[in-house]
């Protein structure tokens, strides 16, 4: 990797530099590739602003023994969602829904972000309404790659799920969170990441149909 110096800014070959702004740097530096979590999410960058190109419709959140709540997104309210998320990270929200309208051939249709916290244990899952597609982020890869069968079913918040989709702290969350709101309109280039993401509806020796992943999903808080 080839650094310079243009106007006061470090440049880097293959379009990762700074833009002026720590946090932009921060997720350049994560789509490079090659930085594991655990060497970028240091408790000094979990608090950095999220880079949303692409702002949700809407989100809805519920802390602990709380009620959810749903908040349109506008010019207005947009630094809610940036203290929601943080909330979240500092685990006072229990659950996080971000709501995206997208558009493809002139059909309308929703993509969504689920984020679940539960007794300091954390997922995070990806859908997708036009491909019925869900992603869940793997939590131990070592615990995913063990033999079929072999990986317990647990609920967090309510929904089934393999013991290797469940996170015991907030690292590779915040690390995959930020990439992927980042990426939100070619979230592809994410989801596709091996050993990274895996079927949401799979539950060993049977399936959750996407209806009903999504109505577990939608009916927590």
């Amino acid at each position: 990797m080839i650094e310079t110096r243009v106007n006061g800014i470090y440049v880097w070959s293959q379009n990762v530099y700074l833009y002026g702004k720590y946090d932009a740097y921060l997720v350049d530096k994560m789509k490079f590739g090659g930085y594991p979590p655990e060497k970028i999410i240091t408790d000094f960058n979990k608090r950095r602003k999220f880079i949303i190109p692409k702002f949700p419709a809407f989100m809805e959140a519920a802390r602990e023994n709380g009620e959810k709540q749903k908040i349109v997104l506008k010019p207005t309210t947009k630094d809610q969602l940036q203290m929601t998320l943080q909330m979240y990270l500092q685990g006072s929200v229990k659950y996080l829904h971000l709501c995206w309208d997208m558009k493809a051939d002139d059909n309308i249709y929703q993509t969504h972000l689920f984020l679940l916290q539960e007794n300091r244990k954390y997922a995070l899952y990806y859908l997708n309404d036009q491909r019925m597609a869900t992603s869940s982020l793997i939590g131990s890869l070592d615990e995913y790659l063990k033999p079929e069968g072999q990986s317990p079913i647990l609920e967090l918040c309510g929904v089934p799920m393999h013991l290797y989709s469940i996170h015991h702290d907030i690292i590779r969350i915040r690390f995959f969170l930020s990439l992927l709101l980042d990426s939100i309109e070619n979230s592809e280039q994410i989801l596709n990441k091996v050993g990274e993401f895996v079927d949401g509806t799979r539950v060993y020796k049977q399936f959750m149909t996407y209806d009903e992943l999504y109505h577990k999903l939608m009916g927590i808080g």
